[in-house]
């Protein structure tokens, strides 16, 4: 129960009481809003997110996907400058590099689709 002064709550309106209680009620729902907003993937998918050892996880499978891949390539340009070479060690660290950098924007992919609500 809010009790208030006869002054405020009375035909005042517009009273430094009334908008500091304002204040306060749009404080507090912003809050239930973020709870809200926060929890619902975990309601509406039955999960409670991933931590960062399921997205290293993640990540790490989904490196894998990509290198099975990308070996076809890589055994290309062994074949084509054999294994010593050094165009074939420039070539198998950019796909590596390009590997990383695939899974990882996968994995972000997948944490911006698991926390999108309200679609």
């Amino acid at each position: 129960m809010i009790t208030r002064s006869e002054y405020s709550s009375g035909d005042k309106m517009w009273t430094t009481e009334n908008l500091l209680g304002m204040v306060a009620d749009v404080v507090g729902q912003l809050y239930q809003q973020r709870l809200i907003f926060k929890w619902a993937p975990a309601i509406t998918k039955g999960k409670w997110g991933l931590s960062e050892e399921s997205q290293a996880a993640l990540k790490e499978k989904y490196m894998a996907d990509i290198a099975s891949k990308n070996k076809s390539s890589l055994d290309a340009i062994i074949a084509k400058y054999g294994t010593q070479s050094p165009e074939t060690l420039k070539a198998s660290q950019e796909l590596m590099a390009k590997t990383q950098l695939d899974a990882a924007a996968l994995v972000e992919d997948f944490m911006k689709d698991y926390y999108k609500s309200g679609e």
